[in-house]
């Protein structure tokens, strides 16, 4: 998942980002493997991505917890076994890959979700505009 986010990371922002160091923090429950190194400074409070229990709200939805308004980056991003395990879901979310990387969006540069399934366009006057991110001034 992290290798395609990456490419399709690289692609999307014209070859000016992609992920170059990931670390992946193991539970303290699985039984511990010789090659595996110790954390540093990493900890699942720190972390950018966790998978965890699907939230009550959201279930295996993946989503970005973000407090701020947008352009405020995110807290993180959370996944569930479910969406990680069970490749039917990638018909209902997308390519993993994707996915992460539009979460990334929310992470990173606070980018809020611009779509809208029932009514994905504005209308104004006689034209039409895609949903997005309005500037007020006040």
């Amino acid at each position: 998942m992290v290798r395609s986010a990456s490419n399709f990371l690289y692609k999307a922002t014209k070859h000016r980002a992609y992920f170059r160091d990931v670390k992946i923090l193991l539970p303290i429950t699985w039984s511990s493997q010789p090659h595996y190194q110790r954390p540093s400074t990493q900890s699942y409070e720190k972390a950018n991505v966790i998978i965890a229990n699907p939230h009550t709200q959201y279930g295996d939805d993946p989503y970005t917890l973000q407090y701020g308004q947008c352009g405020d980056k995110g807290r993180y991003i959370h996944f569930t076994q479910n969406f990680m395990l069970d490749d039917a879901l990638i018909q209902v979310y997308g390519e993993r890959g994707s996915v992460l990387v539009h979460e990334w969006a929310h992470l990173r540069w606070g980018v809020f979700d611009e779509y809208n399934d029932l009514a994905p366009f504005y209308a104004v006057g006689d034209t039409y505009e895609a949903t997005r991110l309005a500037i007020l001034q006040f």
